[in-house]
């Protein structure tokens, strides 16, 4: 496992009818979030975007750790 925690947040926007997620991360130094992953494809619920960025960040999470 890593050395240092990094803190990650899932977002959820909405425009024009549709939702997109985010996985973001806190540069620590910038002190601003940083896009890691983002949607490449619309929702068109919430839920539908939640449910997808959660398991991209499952995914994500579990790749870094792999490749560390």
């Amino acid at each position: 496992m890593a050395d240092q925690l990094h803190p990650l947040a899932l977002t959820v926007e909405h425009h024009d009818d549709q939702y997109w997620w985010a996985l973001v991360e806190l540069d620590s130094e910038e002190e601003r979030f940083a896009t890691l992953v983002e949607s490449a494809v619309a929702f068109a619920t919430y839920a539908d975007a939640l449910r997808a960025g959660c398991a991209a960040m499952i995914l994500e999470t579990f790749a870094s750790d792999l490749n560390a």
